[in-house]
């Protein structure tokens, strides 16, 4: 087999390591750019097969994967060309788009800047500098809210995992006890954060503006009766409470030129 690439061992190569045993071929490629970068992604998969080809040989069958952005570009790839894509596995995939992942990671900041970080700025960021001490900031308040129970803390970090749905198990905290829980949703939570700022900072370059809104959200349909029982059950009556300084908060609008953009490039 190649030597492999640079960087190679750099990683855990287990299941690359298991595919080569059984006679799979790998090759992997970077994009042009960082960020939302899908158009560059499915760019250097096409360069990429193209080189395969030309220097390597015809596959008997590609078979195409990524994660999280990787998945959308993994997507787009197999519903491209049909003709040479046998098989796709985008794994936690964006596949929704940039809008509706961004109107969701708005909800995130949205909600922690009404109950958590008053001063929190959503939108427009100078710099990237700027969006990560923000990013570093919220996520400050995020943690030291999820510990305090008796001053209502715990149930706002409740609340706004709930409007989003974050998750309250990960690959650290299995959700097994209140206290897990919440540790699991904080963890979440901090990385949905990241992509309403730094995230979010590179999108609104590469855009010329902020694609997403929550002008027509309802937060108080964001919180299913489960999730009711487990805040109310912290708190009593926080739901309630809460979702009513989410609806009253100042909602943010869209550029719409920007959401023009973000749509025409697959969003």
């Amino acid at each position: 087999k190649p030597e492999p690439a640079p960087g190679w061992s750099g990683g855990d190569t287990g299941i690359a390591d298991a595919l080569l045993e059984q006679g799979y071929a790998l090759a992997g490629s970077a994009y042009a750019s960082n960020g939302w970068a899908v158009a560059d992604g499915v760019k250097a998969a096409e360069d990429l097969y193209a080189y395969f080809k030309d220097t390597i040989g015809d596959p008997y069958r590609t078979i195409v994967w990524g994660d999280s952005l990787g998945g959308l570009i993994t997507q787009t790839i197999a519903e491209k060309h049909p003709e040479w894509v046998d098989g796709a596995a985008p794994l936690c995939g964006a596949v929704a788009g940039v809008v509706p992942n961004m109107n969701l990671a708005l909800d995130v900041s949205y909600a922690t800047k009404t109950l958590l970080y008053p001063e929190m700025k959503l939108t427009g960021y100078t710099s990237y500098e700027e969006s990560v001490k923000t990013w570093e900031e919220a996520v400050t308040r995020v943690v030291a809210a999820a510990s305090d129970t008796a001053g209502g803390g715990t149930a706002k970090v409740l609340t706004i995992a709930a409007i989003v749905d974050a998750p309250g198990r990960t690959k650290t905290f299995d959700g097994s006890t209140i206290e897990s829980r919440v540790k699991g949703t904080v963890e979440a939570l901090a990385t949905a954060i990241g992509y309403a700022t730094f995230a979010r900072y590179d999108l609104e370059q590469r855009f010329g503006g902020n694609p997403s809104s929550n002008e027509d959200v309802d937060y108080t349909e964001r919180v299913s009766a489960e999730e009711k029982s487990l805040i109310d059950s912290v708190t009593a009556g926080a739901t309630a409470a809460n979702t009513a300084k989410l609806q009253a908060g100042q909602r943010v609008p869209s550029d719409q030129a920007a959401l023009d953009k973000a749509l025409a490039e697959g969003g």
